[in-house]
């Protein structure tokens, strides 16, 4: 359903840079904000905004739940625009609007609402910046790998330097880090190379565009992916949500918190730096199933809130949990589907699979964290184990590639 799109021009941009490196910056900031916002807005929320843990649960989950219809909504408007650049520039204008008046506002009703745009629209960027990245990685330097890794570094840089703004001056310094962010989103939007639609037939009706967007669901294996790859990556969810605040009650120092959630991206940094080398050998239904084993495992030994000494080999199997599992994704979409339909796909698995998915995960960490404490990772142990199961069939059921592109 997508029409072609010209690559971005490999040349020099502003300050020299080649497009690849525009997108990687651009990518890496994005990151950077969500390192300060998957840590520290729960704390934010709670000790400066007062909300309870299942309040908080709500604020977080609902744009995820929403994501159901905005998702393939905003695929479908995207897939019409004459340049691929523009939403990530809406996108990332609305997110620098919506972070900014949280700040000022207070009571439930009020941070709820504000907090769920600003969910929507942060979240919303990520499959685009992907696709994004995809594209202009290859026709120039720095290949996808890498600029993933450097993502991820920013994104160490987001959970160190707002950990440690927070524990010298308190909560809201956290806030200051994420709002700093999306001002610099803003501005590096307006570095992003143009990707102009190639001339062509005009674009279908949105209507026709999202009908065949839906319709990928019906896509051999798809379902599966989405079921396995979704409730895997869901099960991150209290440790998205509330980590941070099981930690600090068990006493850990914010610096330490914010070392642990860098450690573990650390790691993911090395998996996905070295990955170019071997990942191709290995099919990415194998890294499905590792991320599941890997997420059954965490998640069980988290709920006995174990100590720091501990926490830091555990940790580094987010290279697993997270990254195994999102790069085996990728690569069977890619597969699938090539690279002018995967971005469309990305989109509505990441709509209609993990956000969810991660969306009720996240609404019932927050009860579960009111109720048990850390307990509650039992629950994302469970999640796990049934998309490690459907991942299980889906590696049984593997055929051969309906299209094959480069990974």
């Amino acid at each position: 359903m997508s029409r072609e799109t010209e690559p971005a021009a490999a040349g020099s941009g502003p300050a020299g840079m080649s497009a690849a490196t525009r997108v990687t910056l651009f990518m890496s900031v994005c990151y950077c904000g969500l390192g300060a916002i998957l840590p520290y807005l729960p704390v934010w929320l709670e000790e400066a905004k007062g909300l309870s843990g299942a309040e908080i649960g709500l604020v977080l989950a609902s744009a995820n739940i929403a994501r159901v219809v905005i998702g393939p909504m905003t695929a479908a408007w995207a897939d019409g625009l004459a340049d691929r650049r523009t939403p990530l520039i809406v996108l990332a204008i609305i997110a620098l609007a919506a972070y900014g008046l949280m700040g000022p506002l207070t009571g439930f009703a009020a941070l709820f609402v504000v907090g769920f745009v600003a969910g929507v629209v942060y979240q919303g960027m990520i499959p685009f910046v992907e696709a994004a990245a995809l594209r202009a990685t290859l026709t120039g330097r720095p290949s996808y790998g890498v600029a993933r890794a450097l993502a991820s570094g920013l994104f160490i840089v987001g959970n160190l330097g707002a950990g440690a703004l927070m524990q010298a001056f308190g909560p809201w310094a956290a806030y200051g880090w994420i709002a700093v962010s999306c001002l610099v989103l803003a501005l590096a939007g307006g570095l992003l190379p143009r990707e102009p639609v190639a001339a062509g037939a005009a674009p279908a009706s949105f209507r026709t565009r999202l009908k065949d967007a839906l319709g990928l669901v019906k896509a051999p294996g798809f379902l599966l992916l989405m079921i396995g790859g979704g409730l895997i990556q869901a099960a991150h969810a209290f440790y998205y949500g509330f980590s941070s605040l099981v930690w600090i009650d068990q006493g850990i120092a914010a610096g330490w918190v914010g070392a642990l959630w860098g450690w573990g991206v650390a790691v993911e940094i090395i998996f996905l730096a070295t990955s170019a080398k071997w990942l191709m050998r290995v099919k990415p239904e194998y890294l499905l199933l590792a991320g599941g084993v890997a997420a059954v495992v965490r998640w069980t030994v988290y709920a006995f809130s174990p100590p720091v000494w501990l926490l830091i080999p555990l940790q580094a199997t987010h290279a697993m949990t997270f990254a195994a599992t999102h790069l085996g994704a990728m690569r069977m979409i890619q597969r699938q589907f090539g690279l002018e339909g995967g971005p469309t796909a990305q989109t509505i698995y990441a709509s209609l699979a993990m956000a969810p998915a991660l969306g009720l995960a996240t609404l019932a960490s927050g009860w579960l964290y009111d109720a048990v404490g850390a307990q509650g990772y039992a629950a994302m142990a469970a999640m796990a184990a049934i998309g490690l199961a459907a991942v299980v069939v889906l590696a049984r059921r593997a055929g051969p590639a309906a299209v094959t592109a480069p990974a």
